[in-house]
């Protein structure tokens, strides 16, 4: 018996269902379903009645259930008690579409060097997966981004979940325009002048303040390279943070054209992990990695940025539309 497999027992029962606890874990419906046979099996007795209408109980998987949910406490506790001793051996880090750019993979390199032991897992979500993996403990720590007009409801999402919530930055949107497109030599440009553009954006993604220009979506995509693919063979325009042009290669290679929003809507970045969970040594130190990571990329915008906006509008600080 493996803890995980407890783990699994506990979620499923809280969700009432196999297929909605595999979503909140992260695991296929069917690895799901084969870890809960092979704990039944070992302990040769039924845990869960399944139904058309999901899953329920035992009377044994009662009992096993709170067992289960007291060997998590019990192991919290232990943690508490071990403190700074406590080591991590794996660590999950998930980051945003739209924050996890290039200038991350630096992010991940120091990491290794510093914990060269240590196993490490990136994945990219979007922010509500994001905060219910982190509730979940399936992720470990998170690098959210969203924009303004959501800002609300993921801080009382956080507070709900019990989710620790860090704000970082807060980068500005920018046009990322094909090579040739009209615009592409201006040092900013506005809403207005793409408000007959075909827009090109993430799936469920929407750019706040765009809608009132009537910017609608022409065509959506699931992850950034299709977005810039699609740019860069003049399909399109994209409104995207700017961050995502730091060493990217088609922004380096004059593939696609990033120009300044002149009315900008900001990306607000936040560190986010589990309040109640006692941080290993490792995790504080990958915390404190990630926060200069974000400085720094930070600055670079600044300094790549900011002073052709400055010199077309007047105005040396990003501000929200």
């Amino acid at each position: 018996m493996r803890l995980e497999q407890l783990t699994y027992v506990v979620t499923i029962a809280d969700c009432c269902s196999i297929s909605k606890a595999a979503k909140k874990l992260y695991v296929t419906q069917p690895a799901l379903s084969n870890a809960l046979r092979d704990l039944e099996k070992e302990l040769n007795f039924p845990v869960f009645y399944r139904n058309a209408q999901g899953v329920s109980l035992t009377e044994k998987g009662e009992e096993l259930y709170r067992i289960a949910k007291s060997i998590q406490g019990d192991l919290e506790q232990i943690r508490r008690l071990s403190a700074k001793g406590y080591h991590a051996d794996k660590l999950t880090i998930a980051a945003a579409p739209l924050v996890c750019c290039y200038t991350f993979f630096e992010t991940m390199d120091s990491i290794r060097i510093a914990f060269p032991e240590l196993t490490l897992s990136i994945s990219e979500l979007r922010p509500r997966q994001m905060e219910r993996a982190l509730s979940g403990g399936v992720v470990d720590i998170g690098l959210c981004g969203y924009p303004v007009s959501r800002r609300k409801k993921f801080s009382e999402l956080a507070v709900q979940l019990d989710l620790e919530r860090e704000s970082l930055a807060r980068w500005p949107f920018a046009a990322f325009l094909p090579p040739r497109h009209p615009l592409a030599e201006k040092p900013v440009v506005s809403l207005e002048q793409l408000k007959d553009e075909p827009i090109i954006c993430f799936e469920d993604y929407e750019t706040s303040g765009a809608q009132a220009y009537g910017i609608q979506a022409a065509a959506t995509f699931s992850d950034r390279a299709g977005i810039k693919d699609a740019v860069s063979h003049g399909k399109g325009c994209a409104l995207l943070p700017l961050s995502m042009a730091l060493d990217d290669v088609y922004f380096e290679c004059d593939k696609i054209k990033v120009v300044p929003l002149k009315e900008t809507s900001l990306l607000h970045v936040d560190l986010v992990y589990r309040r109640s969970k006692t941080m290993t040594e490792e995790e504080t130190a990958i915390l404190e990695i990630i926060r200069n990571y974000v400085r720094k990329a930070d600055a670079r915008l600044n300094r790549q940025f900011l002073k052709a906006r400055k010199q077309a509008t007047g105005s040396s600080v990003w501000l929200p539309y």
